[in-house]
């Protein structure tokens, strides 16, 4: 399967294709206000019916706090009370803060490339995409080999969890469960193995205005020029004006 990349021509652009580079952005430059952007759904899971699984899950949350140094007053003054759902609530409380920071801490470390994927034919003669991404035909479209692409940026890059995702097109909010991102902070085995995916989720959500661009996004843990095999280059595709464009560099 082919990536399509559509670009303007410009002295950066140029240079990348020259060099074998392209730019991860963070999530801030892009221009959909759905990016980066989640609904919250606090209520407990039906599992918390189980007395065992909710006194495991507070039992877990207690460890966490003693390790990063919870004020003992704090901690006391949660486990005054019997009330185990009383416990886990104002836990949960506590912990949102950190939960939204380090959250906020992995989408913005993160950079992100688009590409499109798809029939060729949909693709290249897609006016919008030539219209918005290319300068009106006065730029042009680097098509890659998917698989190409993907081993050559992370060999060349030192990177192993390089992934790449299609973009989701809705017009709702991806919803997150509190309990299951607490769950990922308080296990800190999970962060190191690299298994959580809400950067991923998060900044691959678009409203429907954008299905037109059938987009796949390339997620790095590093923002900033990648550097890619030439043989992952298969094609340049040349909009029509962009030849009056080239002259000027």
């Amino acid at each position: 399967m082919s990536l399509y990349r559509y670009s303007r021509v410009s002295e950066n652009s140029l240079a990348g294709l020259a060099a074998s580079t392209c730019w991860f952005s963070g999530y801030l430059d892009f221009n959909d206000p759905f990016e980066g952007r989640v609904k919250l759904r606090e209520k407990y899971p039906k599992a918390f019916s189980n007395r065992t699984a909710a006194e495991d899950f507070y039992a877990r949350i207690r460890a966490y706090f003693l390790e990063h140094g919870m004020k003992q007053d704090v901690l006391d003054q949660i486990e005054k009370s019997d009330s185990l759902k009383y416990r886990i609530q104002n836990s949960v409380e506590f912990l949102k803060e950190t939960l939204f920071t380090t959250v906020k801490d992995i989408i913005e470390s993160h950079g992100y490339c688009c590409f499109c994927r798809g029939d060729s034919n949909d693709i290249l003669l897609n006016h919008l995409m030539w219209a918005h991404y290319a300068d009106g035909l006065r730029g042009f479209c680097l098509v890659f080999d998917e698989n190409e692409l993907h081993t050559s940026l992370e060999s060349l890059n030192d990177l192993s969890d390089l992934m790449l995702c299609p973009v989701t097109y809705t017009n709702r909010l991806p919803t997150l469960n509190l309990i299951d991102e607490i769950n990922f902070l308080i296990d800190e085995d999970s962060i190191e193995r690299g298994d959580y995916d809400f950067h991923v989720r998060a900044c691959s959500t678009k409203s429907n205005a954008w299905k037109y661009e059938k987009e796949w996004r390339a997620v790095s843990p590093k923002k900033g020029r990648h550097v890619y095999s030439p043989m992952s280059l298969t094609e340049i595709v040349i909009g029509e004006k962009c030849l009056l464009t080239i002259r000027r560099y």
